[in-house]
């Protein structure tokens, strides 16, 4: 409820200030309506970034025109540290030029498919640059407005998943992380 009050001192209400408050009554009722939805809409997004700041994989959400607008705890300190991915003039790409070319290709693929036009869909691959390794798994998402359904590549997005190339790593503790080193000897062992 909304009310509106002054001091007996004031006197009644005139005709004038009724039909001014009366006239502006429906417009605050839509201006706290919106307000409600956007802080309901913000709760929702903090919760959701929450969630998955927790997950033990990285996730990088990109626009088609590979603009980072997301990215987890553990893809953001991947992202920093600049070993397989990395932003450059606000794009993402691989750190090793060769594997750009892999990267926009399976992105692309996400992307065209958030767009409607039948491309693979979701794709995984691996990068590898010098001693460093992750999987990637890229996927199209299709977000529920209506404006994200613009052929413009600017609304469309993809997601990116993070992982180790031994998965089973992503979820030990990391001081367990010699466990890696003797999987990777073993399998280089005849």
């Amino acid at each position: 409820n909304i009310s509106f009050t002054r001091p007996e001192t004031e006197g009644v209400w005139t005709r004038q200030e009724l039909r001014f408050y009366s006239a502006i009554m429906r417009h605050i009722r839509w201006a706290v309506q919106v307000h409600r939805q956007l802080h309901s809409a913000h709760l929702q997004r903090d919760a959701s970034w929450s969630a998955m700041d927790h997950l033990p994989i990285g996730i990088i959400l990109v626009t088609g025109d590979r603009k980072v607008i997301y990215a987890n705890t553990l893809a953001d300190r991947d992202l920093r540290k600049g070993d397989i991915l990395k932003v450059q003039n606000d794009k993402l790409i691989a750190s090793d030029s060769k594997n750009t070319g892999v990267l926009l290709k399976h992105l692309q693929d996400a992307i065209a498919t958030s767009m409607n036009r039948g491309a693979a869909g979701g794709t995984s691959f691996q990068l590898q640059n010098g001693d460093h390794q992750r999987m990637l798994l890229t996927c199209p998402v299709t977000p529920r407005s209506p404006v994200s359904l613009s052929i413009s590549s600017k609304y469309s997005f993809a997601a990116i998943f993070l992982y180790s190339v031994y998965p089973i790593l992503n979820i030990l503790d990391p001081s367990l992380s010699w466990l890696k080193t003797s999987l990777t000897s073993s399998e280089s062992t005849p």
